[in-house]
């Protein structure tokens, strides 16, 4: 199928992902993108996901100029990366590209034709070796398995199979998304080997009646085999890891089901490799014998692995019953409170600042422990896998749940959480309690460092979650541990307790960085920061927006005009004025022929970005469409974002993701909160940013002038507000490595990865 033949015959539109972690790999990953480059089918999109490697990460961004690289916000491994690349793709399947191997030009031109028939969940490929050095003589075909290439026993024509491999499968962005993708604490991870692949293609069977998976041979990658898998030796190891890890796998989906297909080839295939060895040696290969000798030494060290896994599964699972809770869990790294912006999760510009927090605190310690202050266990276990929730506890007790409706108990958790902090001395003599701590109090106790992840709520509109934030961080301060404040945009600040508030703890941080410098910067300096802790970072959401653009190094321009709108008190927009505002964006986007592309930021009941566009937008006006769909993830607003050629709205992120792609931002003002958001944006992306304000007379003139001219901005304005968004995301990877230094010094070489010391 060529690539006009998929346009026109609507052909499902593909992404494909590859995931790299090694620097030592660059070459085989950079074969790897050209190979997907050269398919012969449709790509509407190249992934690379760099799994916590922040060197490569930066090499990929500035040396793959037509992939889409973005990093591991998941879980270190094979499988956490593969889903963070799903979430930044948008394609109706996924294809996945192992970084060590490459495809023939009909990769997807032969798998994608399966999609078409009923109940086909996904398609796999046939896998070559190549080898290094030549083919060991030694080793079976019926064992090729173990260097990660298709062996003697799978099928020689298309066939349904019980699973695929991940290195060249394909698979239904629906159904990857119905069963969650792949287990993030299940996969490859260093020398661990468990089979993920095998797990993904059983659930993704059950999750669609009579799904199946086909294995198509015509479709062809090549995996390189360095020369150390070369060896008995790593053979024997790969044979014993993979029974472990089919143990593992019986344990979580069922023995018959899991191990169905290997037994059948223990059975049938194997015993025939055996004879046709031992036939080779007779006529004058001996060769021939160390095959059958490797056959039984590969199939007795699986089976061992396997029975051993059984065992060690028996046993963690008797002693979950016995086991009490541990007074603390092992850990090789810092324990870390994140304090942040939107505790119920409901705020995608919250929720990618937090993430990005999480990501660069994994990046400076890997083995941390990560607790986050949250209203929202389940939302914060999805979006930050392997993160602690440090939930409310005095609005959960029963008696406060019967007294008392859900907003007052919240207040009242609030006020707690503002007050705690500053009640008596015995804060500065005790130390964290062991176990799991469960109120925030608790958690700064037990912290090693306290930090604040991105946020908008330094001012006199927030102050109440200004307050409990800085109170906080002021009892860690009097307990020694080092705070820091990232990705904060502060003021306007005029309320008395809140300016002293942060007067007493502005000074104590190790670092703060700010979204903007227009307003921020001095009010920051007045209220005490000090000036060798403070720079200018841009928005730390910026860190989950990919990088990427036109194969001329130009900023890609999209075709929609995309619209966000935050109708709320805070914002002094109102449903008239909104109106007024969209019915401007709606006739422009008539004048232009383009699609209106809705970008909803606040997922809150109260104040819904998407409830309030909905009251806006027509969904079927004359001329071009009207999209009005929920966005439930950050790399979905982001795609989305990056689809559009202008964005006109009045919400901050909105503009952010836009700008940081080269999409120009017209932004929509009513209030002195939104003025300071806004003009510090302006600052740090002159000639892509406009602001207009609704409350001046004839504001709906300006917008329309601002649509037009921001319309019709020149490539190379583009594309130097994604070299500024880059800058910036560079600034803000430098404040964290910076504070990583000064936790460093402050508690010495000693104890730099694991830092008891500071309690």
């Amino acid at each position: 199928m060529s690539k006009d033949h998929a346009d026109r015959t609507g052909s499902p539109t593909i992404s494909v992902i590859t995931a790299a972690f090694a620097m030592e790999r660059w070459d085989d990953l950079c074969q790897a993108v050209a190979s997907i480059a050269a398919q012969t089918a449709s790509v509407t999109e190249t992934i690379v996901v760099i799994d916590h490697n922040p060197g490569l990460l930066e090499r990929a961004r500035r040396e793959l100029p037509g992939a889409i690289v973005v990093p591991n916000i998941r879980r270190p491994g094979a499988s956490g990366a593969r889903n963070s690349g799903v979430a930044a793709s948008r394609g109706d399947v996924v294809a996945f590209l192992d970084d060590d191997a490459f495809a023939s030009p009909t990769w997807l031109e032969a798998m994608l034709p399966h999609f078409a028939r009923p109940g086909v969940v996904g398609v796999g490929c046939r896998v070559v070796p190549v080898w290094a050095g030549s083919r060991p003589r030694w080793l079976p075909y019926e064992f090729d398995w173990a260097v990660g290439a298709s062996y003697r026993g799978m099928p020689e024509e298309t066939a349904a199979v019980r699973n695929v491999w991940t290195c060249g499968m394909a698979v239904s962005r629906e159904v990857f998304a119905a069963i969650g993708g792949f287990r993030d604490d299940f996969g490859k991870v260093g020398v661990r080997s468990r089979p993920e692949d095998t797990d993904l293609s059983l659930r993704a069977a059950a999750a669609r009646p009579g799904g199946t998976w086909i294995y198509e041979p015509a479709a062809v990658i090549s995996h390189h085999v360095p020369a150390e898998r070369a060896t008995p030796a790593f053979f024997l190891r790969r044979c014993l890891n993979e029974g472990a890890g089919k143990a593992e796998l019986a344990a979580l989906n069922g023995g018959s089901r899991s191990t169905s297909a290997e037994r059948l080839h223990a059975r049938r295939v194997l015993p025939l490799g055996v004879a046709r060895g031992l036939r080779d040696a007779v006529r004058g290969d001996l060769s021939g014998g160390m095959r059958s000798i490797a056959i039984t030494a590969g199939l007795g060290s699986a089976a061992t692995g396997f029975a051993a896994g059984r065992v060690r599964s028996a046993a963690d699972r008797a002693a979950a019953i016995v086991r009490r809770p541990a007074a603390r869990p092992a850990r090789s790294g810092p324990r870390i409170l994140i304090d942040q912006s939107g505790y119920d999760l409901l705020n995608l510009g919250d929720v990618a600042m937090l993430q990005s927090c999480v990501l660069r605190l994994r990046q400076l310690w890997p083995g941390a422990e990560i607790m986050v202050i949250c209203h929202a266990p389940g939302r914060l276990a999805a979006y930050c896998p392997g993160t602690v929730a440090i939930g409310r506890t005095l609005a959960d007790r029963r008696l406060i749940r019967l007294l008392l409706p859900r907003r007052p108990r919240l207040a009242a958790e609030q006020a707690w959480k503002i007050a705690a902090p500053y009640l008596a001395g015995r804060f500065r003599r005790r130390r964290g309690r062991p176990g799991r701590p469960r109120t925030a109090v608790q958690a700064v106790l037990a912290a090693d460092l306290v930090v604040a992840s991105g946020g908008g709520y330094l001012t006199d509109t927030w102050w109440w979650h200004a307050a409990g934030v800085l109170s906080l961080l002021s009892l860690a301060q009097r307990l020694g541990k080092p705070t820091a404040m990232f990705g904060q945009g502060i003021g306007p600040a005029d309320q008395p307790a809140l300016r002293a508030q942060a007067r007493s703890v502005l000074p104590g941080l190790a670092r703060l960085s700010l979204r903007e410098s227009a307003a921020g910067w001095d009010l920051a300096v007045a209220l005490g920061a000090r000036p060798g802790a403070l720079a200018v970072t841009g928005d730390d959401a910026l860190e989950l927006v990919p990088s990427g653009g036109a194969a001329d190094g130009g900023a890609p321009v999209g075709d929609a005009l995309g619209v966000s709108m935050r109708v709320s008190a805070y914002a002094g927009v109102d449903l008239a004025a909104a109106r007024t505002a969209g019915d401007v964006a709606a006739e422009a986007a008539k004048a232009f022929g383009a699609p209106v592309v809705a970008l909803p930021v606040s997922r809150y009941p109260v104040d819904s970005d998407l409830a309030a566009l909905r009251a806006l937008l027509d969904p079927e006006p004359a001329g071009a469409g009207v999209t009005l769909d929920d966005m439930a993830t950050p790399e979905a607003l982001i795609a989305a974002a990056g689809r559009c050629r202008v964005i006109v709205t009045g919400s901050y992120h909105a503009a952010v993701f836009g700008l940081a792609q080269g999409v120009p931002a017209v932004c929509l003002t009513r209030s002195r909160y939104y003025d300071a958001k806004f003009t510090g944006l302006r600052a740090l992306f002159p000639g892509a940013c406009f602001v207009v304000s609704l409350d001046e007379p004839g504001s709906g003139g300006r917008l329309r002038a601002a649509i037009d001219q921001a319309w019709q901005l020149p490539a190379a304005a583009r594309v130097a507000a994604r070299d500024a968004a880059a800058q910036q995301c560079a600034a803000g990877r430098e404040a964290y490595a910076r504070f990583g230094e000064t936790v460093r010094s402050r508690t010495g070489r000693a104890t730099a990865g694991h830092l008891e010391q500071v309690r």
